[in-house]
């Protein structure tokens, strides 16, 4: 994450290509040195604040968070007994760097209340705002988050909501067991070339999975291949039956059980595959293709983003925190395209206009904002805006009935209301 490593800048170091220790020979005996003084002023006074805050700083540049955090933590205990003004300002700063790590270990629910002690509304590290940010959506989507269906199999399978459909003739499978787990095999088809053989993989999902028309939902299956090939997912989408995702595995010889992960954005699933499934593996292998456990999981609006505050935003909606989600559109215009697609995504046409309206009006000039038919939702509903000379459609968002993902996510999370 951005801005981790920014409180080290004044030392002079150098980073390495991947972010983490230094990157000469120099610097980083110097650092080595000012390791050991640091030791043994530590092995002297234990809980000077100063040594600590430096050695955790010194952590931070080893990608080491854990033993960052821990150094964070006995100096924010040595100041909490000290009642001096300057402590506070101290300890403020403490926590934020704190909550960084814990953001870096995707400790969530800690960051989040580190963040509390130390952002306030004249705070001004962009860095800092974006990683609290990214804290309080990581937080709230694990809170709000549908429950996920899988499959497990074993003596006896165990199954919640996800069913293999065995009896299509190019889609059969077998018991096996693979290092120690039992799991299945894919039975394999007509060999093509080389060695090599094709073989599919069906499944079909419970009605209680389904809960509306189009939906946004990741696939992942864990694999155990004995030869080298590549494996596909083929899913039912309004357009097709037989929609391709666009990720795809290279596969190779396995020596453990890996995960496989597949977005869907646009799922229908109405059982229009062979054997009325709803999605199915495709292999190309020169092996043997095991697998023991297969599960989906509907998407929150938003979850996908890389943006932080798009993905805050998505999270806004199940919380009904319509006054939060207008002070991060206001302060935050980069993002406001992106989160005006997201309610386009789900049909809330005038919400996502007057989000829209936010930056774009009839004198906008800035290119990243503005649509092109290579953003269709915002094309289509910005077009006659940019064209008017009409006012801004004004804020804040007014809640509406219609359904979509985040009123069905919100019936499920009623009185979950975390900490923003």
């Amino acid at each position: 994450m951005a801005g981790f490593n920014a409180s080290v800048v004044g030392l002079g170091v150098g980073f390495d290509d991947k972010g983490g220790s230094v990157s000469d020979g120099l610097t980083a005996e110097l650092l080595s040195t000012l390791q050991a003084m640091l030791e043994e002023r530590l092995a002297t006074v234990p809980h000077d604040v100063g040594s600590l805050e430096l050695r955790a700083e010194l952590a931070g540049l080893e990608l080491d968070f854990t033993s960052q955090v821990a150094d964070y933590t006995a100096a924010i205990e040595a100041l909490t007994d000290q009642t001096a003004e300057a402590a506070v300002a101290d300890l403020q700063r403490l926590y934020g760097r704190r909550g960084n790590a814990h953001v870096a270990l995707q400790q969530w629910p800690q960051a989040v209340d580190d963040y509390a002690r130390s952002v306030t509304d004249a705070t001004i590290d962009e860095a800092l705002l974006t990683n609290q940010a990214l804290a309080l959506a990581q937080s709230n989507i694990i809170e709000m988050k549908p429950p996920e269906h899988f499959v497990l199999f074993g003596k006896p399978n165990e199954s919640n909501g996800i069913h293999l459909v065995d009896s299509v003739g190019d889609g059969l499978t077998e018991p096996a067991t693979v290092d120690g787990q039992e799991c299945r095999m894919a039975q394999t088809n007509a060999e093509v070339c080389n060695g090599s053989s094709y073989s599919y993989i069906y499944f079909a999902v419970d009605e209680s999975f389904k809960q509306a028309q189009v939906m946004h939902v990741r696939v992942e299956i864990e694999y155990w291949a004995s030869g080298s090939g590549n494996l596909q997912f083929q899913y039912d989408s309004p357009n097709s039956a037989y929609a391709t995702s666009p990720e795809s595995v290279f596969l190779e010889k396995s020596t453990e059980w890996k995960t496989a992960s597949f977005t869907l954005k646009d799922a229908r699933l109405a059982n229009t595959q062979n054997g009325q499934a709803d999605f199915h593996f495709s292999l190309f292998n020169t092996g043997r293709f095991y697998f023991r456990r297969i599960s989906a999981r509907q998407l929150l609006p938003g979850e996908e983003n890389r943006d932080a505050w798009v993905k805050l935003a998505g999270t806004y909606p199940i919380k009904n925190a319509w006054e939060a989600l207008d002070k991060l559109v206001e302060r935050h215009l980069g993002s406001t395209p992106a989160i005006g697609d997201l309610f386009a995504a789900e049909k809330e046409w005038q919400r996502a206009i007057e989000i829209y309206s936010r930056t774009i009006t009839a004198e906008t000039t800035d290119v990243d904002l503005l649509p092109t038919p290579h953003q269709p939702r915002r094309f289509f509903l910005t077009k006659n805006l940019q064209q008017s000379s009409s006012t801004q459609i004004p804020m804040p968002f007014r809640r509406t009935t219609t359904e979509n993902s985040w009123l069905r996510c919100r019936s499920k999370t009623t009185n979950q209301i975390g900490r923003n």
